[in-house]
């Protein structure tokens, strides 16, 4: 009676068609699925990276006054001043910092190319606001870095990086599936991955 083994998958049996089939039909759907998003974070990273030939530090500036009841002015009742600024005083986005002393309270608020920094007197319940905008270019940037965006569009973010992921990997799958070009694929990922290295390195340490 002779016996058989269990060999590891090649080319020819079933199980590895319908795996390199499965990576084929994942990474196309992938890749279509997220080309949008994929070609927005490319045109904006490349706008980071070059952020002077852009003038994407231009800003306008605009200073408001306003007064709150004075009980809102306490770290007890922050949460209703939050929303107090929000409703009445052009308080846009994520709060970002709240700080409370002995005289004052400072609150700063930010979203995509907006910045807006909060003042008030706890006395008095007088307060100064200074707005800063930036333009349409610096809103695109900031999505890119998830500044100020909020909980939905870091989830965005994080399918994105999973979608590059999974793309990455099926596509060196499906090269390695290839025999006739799978030395190529391997020299090339090599060598790709030697110069990455090196860059990395020479930024670091230079």
């Amino acid at each position: 009676m002779s016996s058989t083994t269990n060999a590891k998958p090649s080319p020819e049996t079933p199980l590895w068609r319908r795996t390199t089939l499965f990576m084929r039909l994942t990474h196309i759907y992938v890749t279509l699925a997220a080309l949008l998003v994929l070609l927005f974070f490319a045109a904006t990273g490349f706008l980071l990276n070059h952020e002077d030939w852009f003038g994407l530090d231009f800003a306008t500036s605009r200073e408001a006054t306003f007064t709150v009841p004075p009980t809102l002015a306490s770290e007890t009742h922050s949460l209703m001043l939050v929303e107090q600024l929000r409703a009445a005083h052009d308080a846009r986005g994520e709060l970002k910092s709240l700080k409370v002393d002995e005289g004052e309270m400072h609150l700063q608020f930010i979203s995509p190319g907006r910045k807006s920094d909060f003042t008030i007197d706890r006395t008095t319940g007088a307060g100064t606001a200074l707005h800063e905008t930036r333009g349409l270019l610096t809103q695109l940037t900031d999505l890119h870095r998830g500044k100020g965006t909020g909980t939905l569009w870091r989830r965005l973010l994080d399918v994105t990086a999973i979608a590059l992921v999974i793309a990455s990997v099926s596509g060196i799958v499906l090269w390695l599936s290839v025999p006739k070009r799978r030395r190529a694929g391997l020299v090339t990922i090599g060598i790709s991955t030697a110069l990455f290295a090196a860059l990395w390195l020479f930024a670091v340490l230079r």
